[in-house]
């Protein structure tokens, strides 16, 4: 899980209590997600890049897939994630979930 944590990075997610600054925050909200009865999947319809010098942008749409005993459950959910260069290396800064309404 270390390689999604840099020093500044946050995940903002569509929940409450669904933001972490810390690698022990991060872990432990992925333990909490991928732990549940429901497993987690997404299927992505849309997938745009844009860098710009040292920063990069994703923005993707997707469908949250849930599947559990009683069936498949699908809801739209969108992602923006921010990253900046480091000398050679890019930095995970931002990941920001929600789900439309």
């Amino acid at each position: 899980m270390g390689e999604l944590w840099s020093p500044g990075f946050r995940l903002v997610g569509s929940e409450v209590g669904e933001i972490v600054e810390t690698r022990e925050g991060l872990v432990a909200l992925i333990d909490n997600l991928f732990g549940r009865a429901p497993r987690f999947s997404w299927e992505w319809t849309r997938r745009d890049l844009s860098v710009h010098v040292s920063i990069a942008w994703i923005f993707a749409e997707d469908h949250l897939v849930q599947t559990n005993l009683k069936g498949v459950k699908r809801a739209p959910y969108r992602v923006v994630a921010i990253f900046e260069k480091d000398g050679e290396h890019w930095k995970w800064r931002l990941l920001s979930g929600s789900e439309p309404v």
